[in-house]
């Protein structure tokens, strides 16, 4: 995973009134990625020595907006906006090129899973807002946060029937099954894919207490 970035951000520091300030900033972020994945085939069929490399993956630009303010209140208070475009990147295990396959011999069913080299990052507009009270010196605060993301697009695990297995069917004798069970060459195959669209919500409380406010001991 190559990951080149380029970014610029301002900062912002106003006072909005004698009892309000402004505090914050603005940025923007150019991100190109280039992934791949390279594993090696072996089939462990009627031709065991054979081995075949594979190499897959793709190449993207996201450009992320992103802004952040902070409203300084009387009384050791604080009112935080952000919204910005996100990017979280795929796992490394979810990334690889390899693929497991192999047979239920009790039913002739083939079956597999495997990576994903041209997976798409999560990607999501987000909006997080929060309130700060902050006591004891700074030392000690309570807040109240609430979230949202549209999601463009996220990751799952996604199971597929009528996957093709003629590579693995081939390679695997009839005579390895037991009287009776036919063997079959599509079946059932999982692997990291993308999807779009939804939302995620949430709240958040929190609490800090320096317990020196009780005694010096503490």
């Amino acid at each position: 995973e190559e990951v080149i970035t380029a970014y610029v951000r301002g900062d912002l520091n106003h006072d909005i009134s004698d009892s309000v300030s402004l505090r914050g900033n603005v940025g923007l972020q150019a991100i190109y990625t280039d992934q791949s994945s390279a594993s090696f085939r072996v089939d462990t069929g009627t031709n065991p020595d054979s081995v075949f490399e594979i190499t897959d993956g793709k190449d993207y630009t996201d450009v992320l907006p992103q802004i952040n303010l902070a409203f300084l209140l009387p009384d050791s208070q604080a009112v935080r906006v952000g919204i910005s475009q996100q990017l979280a990147r795929a796992r490394m295990d979810q990334l690889k090129a390899t693929e497991e396959s192999g047979y239920n011999f009790a039913t002739g069913e083939p079956g597999g899973s495997g990576g994903n080299p041209r997976l798409d990052p999560w990607k999501a507009w987000a909006l997080d807002v929060s309130y700060e009270k902050y006591f004891y010196e700074n030392k000690g605060y309570v807040s109240a946060a609430a979230f949202y993301k549209d999601l463009d697009t996220y990751i799952y695990n996604q199971t597929t029937d009528g996957h093709d297995f003629t590579a693995l069917c081939e390679t695997t004798p009839d005579a390895a099954f037991p009287p009776g069970v036919t063997k079959q060459c599509t079946g059932r195959f999982t692997q990291p894919v993308n999807g779009d669209g939804g939302y995620l919500w949430g709240m958040e409380f929190a609490a800090s207490l320096p317990f020196d406010v009780f005694s010096d001991a503490l």
